[in-house]
């Protein structure tokens, strides 16, 4: 939990420390961490505000949040609507400016951030029970997952079901894509009413928020929906390729037929289908100058070729973002985090040193995978987020797997038959343990 409205809720953590029964970690200390340059580095940390405050989309950052993506997103076709069958829906409805035409909304920033995408709703009022001072605006993702995704265009419905994930620790993206699910296979009839106990229809926004609530205390059908998509798809029978995930994790609001390199980005992840560990969206975008020191540059998003040694540096690249405490919405080139190093450490990095760092966390977190049981056949895209829509901004495209996964393969020089990073990779990486562990 953090910053007093918000859940950390993606990857279910919440829900493992509970079944721990861990309340929190605490950690302290006094030491501070001695500065190599710290003249040198306050300048530093003025040219990166200012080239932040520069950037052609920190405005609408600013002014919308993250939802000012929604429009471009939907005519990408980048935005999923109806559980992963439709792509085109009225924007206009749900998009950023909707928002702050039917709110009194204020934004917030992480500390030092000249961006402030974080919105507050300061009077969300939504019927005459609910009594609630102000609750935070909902990202991009939670209006895609409650809103199209749903088909759902009541705007209180998504702010509400957002605050109840919010204060419950739930990850607003599974739980949508979930009840998404649920629609889904109630329209086909897999999900009967007396099965369900409820109608289950698209777009009730009654609903919805019913089923949030049941996924919160573990009620009735609220109990099969909390276990996420590919249990969902296990008890009631239904063909594994209707379940939206990859190893377990629900697909976030980045359809994988919008960009070819983000399917295999969501394929081959250190933790299935997630939107932040292959940015293609942002970085294998016009006007991206953050990755170009590192061959990081705009392709054709439709064109599956060379892409494995595209997302190869894209996915070595954003494991850098957590451990450098960076966002992601901070559009830093790489050769200027390698200054920065340079400036707190002492020690002089190259930018093509960031990649080396990135591909060591990556194929360590492949190796603990494949300790878990991961292989090859884990890296898979199913039917139902895969195969070609015949509407919207990829009508007519479906990713090409077999070609960027061998070519991903071959460049992370990763055993095709096991999925395992071969040996001499780890070695070369310094993961002399891992090595090991996986062969020896």
């Amino acid at each position: 939990m953090n910053d007093e409205g918000r859940a950390a809720g993606r990857c279910g953590m919440g829900a493992l420390m509970g079944s721990k029964n861990l309340k929190a970690l605490v950690v302290s200390g006094s030491q501070k961490a001695e500065i190599a340059y710290p003249a040198s580095l306050k300048k530093l940390i003025t040219e990166a505000r200012e080239t932040i405050k520069s950037n052609a989309y920190t405005q609408a950052y600013k002014l919308y949040g993250t939802n000012f993506y929604m429009d471009l997103s939907m005519r990408l076709g980048d935005a999923p609507a109806k559980y992963f069958t439709k792509s085109v829906f009225p924007a206009a409805k749900i998009h950023g400016p909707a928002f702050r035409e039917r709110y009194r909304m204020g934004s917030y920033a992480c500390s030092g951030c000249p961006i402030g995408c974080g919105r507050i709703i300061k009077d969300f009022k939504p019927d005459s029970k609910t009594n609630i001072k102000q609750v935070d605006g909902p990202e991009y993702e939670t209006v895609g997952a409650f809103g199209p995704l749903c088909m759902n265009f009541d705007i209180d419905s998504i702010v509400m079901a957002n605050h109840l994930c919010n204060a419950h620790g739930i990850d607003t993206i599974s739980a949508g894509v979930s009840i998404a699910f649920a629609m889904h296979l109630f329209e086909k009839g897999v999900l009967s009413e007396e099965k369900a106990g409820m109608e289950i229809r698209w777009g009730n926004a009654e609903t919805i928020l019913k089923l949030v609530n049941m996924i919160i205390r573990e009620e009735g059908i609220g109990k099969l929906l909390s276990k996420g998509v590919k249990q969902m798809a296990a008890e009631l029978g239904v063909d594994p390729e209707e379940a939206a995930h990859v190893k377990g994790l629900e697909f976030p609001m980045h359809d994988p037929r919008a960009y070819q390199g983000a399917a295999l980005a969501y394929a081959v992840g250190p933790r299935g289908a997630c939107h932040l560990k292959g940015a293609y969206y942002s970085l294998d975008a016009p006007g991206n100058e953050v990755g170009l020191a590192l061959g990081i540059t705009f392709t054709d998003k439709n064109d599956p070729a060379q892409k494995g040694a595209l997302t190869n540096k894209i996915l070595s690249f954003c494991e850098l973002y957590n451990s450098f405490t960076l966002c992601q919405f901070s559009p830093l080139p790489a050769t200027m985090i390698a200054q920065a190093l340079y400036e707190i450490t002492g020690q002089e990095f190259k930018a093509m040193d960031l990649l080396t760092f990135g591909e060591r966390s990556l194929n360590l977190k492949r190796a603990i995978n494949n300790k878990l049981g991961v292989t090859r056949e884990d890296d898979h895209i199913p039917d139902i987020a895969r195969k070609a829509l015949n509407e919207g901004g990829t009508a007519g495209i479906e990713p090409d797997m077999e070609l960027m996964l061998k070519e991903f393969y071959t460049v992370s020089n990763w055993d095709w038959d096991t999925g395992k990073p071969k040996k001499e990779k780890l070695m070369e990486l310094g993961l002399e343990f891992a090595a090991s562990d996986l062969y020896d």
